[in-house]
């Protein structure tokens, strides 16, 4: 004896999930993830993580991190999604302390330096009576130990530096010295 049967099985689509967008954050910072499109969700790596079984978790990286997410819909089906938490250092100013304008083509230019993603958008030198003997403000290459054209004394200048965390739009502020010397 023998028998047949139809029998249809209806398949539900995997869950359309979005981890988000890869995005970038300074070292130290935190940031929320997003996951959406499930009922349930769980992150990976959980370290950084202030609670890896909701939707939005805040992040605290300390290096650049993948962020692994499987959620389930309400019937149970799994889908999956990543987002990469880039992790970079803070932008800051560094006054070099000594330049010496001999021509020499050996440090005869004086200018503040930008360390990471930042844009130097001023910069003065004072002498020692809080007189103004330089001012930069984006062209030319810098300051070559000169006031009118005329060679300034050998000694320690005052600098003020301003510029722009082109990352998170900061301004950023500089006071240090530098030594001129010959």
């Amino acid at each position: 004896c023998a028998d047949t049967d139809v029998v249809f099985i209806d398949l539900l689509p995997e869950p359309d999930i979005d981890a988000g967008q890869d995005y970038t954050i300074v070292l130290g910072g935190f940031t929320q993830l997003h996951g959406d499109g499930a009922y349930t969700y769980s992150w990976s790596p959980t370290e950084t993580l202030s609670n890896p079984d909701v939707y939005n978790p805040i992040a605290n990286p300390q290096d650049t991190t993948t962020y692994y997410l499987t959620a389930w819909d309400e019937y149970g089906c799994i889908g999956y999604d990543s987002v990469t938490i880039n992790v970079i250092d803070p932008v800051y100013i560094v006054t070099p302390n000594a330049f010496s304008p001999n021509g020499d083509n050996l440090n005869d230019i004086f200018r503040p330096v930008i360390i990471g993603p930042g844009t130097l958008l001023d910069f003065q030198v004072y002498n020692r009576w809080g007189e103004m003997v330089f001012e930069w403000t984006g062209e030319g290459p810098g300051w070559d130990g000169t006031l009118n054209g005329v060679n300034v004394e050998l000694g320690t200048y005052i600098v003020t530096s301003h510029a722009q965390d082109d990352l998170q739009g900061k301004e950023l502020f500089d006071r240090g010295t530098v030594i001129l010397m010959r």
